[in-house]
């Protein structure tokens, strides 16, 4: 799956100025981009500290450069650290059906505020979704793995999803 991913955010490209993983593990999706393309700078968030730990390691394990990571730990949805960037490939294998706060508050925040709901606190699937496409440059390309549960489910994540397709999601957000 993740040479799959590689393939759609770097189809016609040899080379790429940045790629990021919202939930980036060890760092092997953001490596898996650069078997296909050049990349200038990878960036990635875990939540995890060891897992975290073992990205960074794993970047220079495979020759990226210190410079030309930034590599956050943190939990992505309720504390992004790459909020003021955006990325010409974003790719992510995020966990199914995560929970996660759905603190109303977060209304407020640009990743969430267009579409006038928030994912459901059991499910946080369209979070990633919703975060991700704002982390995206407007000339960028995303891919991701889901729970087939995101392209059915009603309510809050019914209503995210028919705004993502008729709408989309809004440029001053990009």
């Amino acid at each position: 799956m993740s040479t799959i991913l590689a393939r759609i955010v770097t189809t016609g490209k040899t080379r790429i100025k940045n790629v990021y993983d919202p939930t980036c593990g060890s760092g092997s999706l953001l490596l898996r981009v650069a078997k296909e393309v050049e990349v200038g700078d990878f960036n990635g968030q875990e939540m995890n500290r060891t897992t975290y730990n073992l990205a960074r390691m794993n970047m220079i394990l495979h020759g990226v450069h210190y410079r030309n990571f930034d590599l956050k730990q943190e939990d992505t949805l309720e504390h992004p650290q790459h909020a003021n960037k955006r990325f010409e490939a974003v790719v992510a294998n995020p966990p199914f059906s995560a929970k996660w706060s759905a603190n109303p508050l977060l209304l407020n925040d640009d990743r969430y505020s267009q579409y006038g709901r928030l994912a459901p606190s059991s499910k946080a699937d369209f979070a990633f979704v919703q975060h991700m496409l704002h982390q995206l440059d407007e000339n960028g390309t995303m891919a991701m793995i889901l729970p087939h549960g995101v392209l059915f489910r009603g309510a809050a994540e019914g209503h995210i999803r028919e705004y993502i397709i008729k709408d989309g999601p809004s440029q001053n957000a990009l």
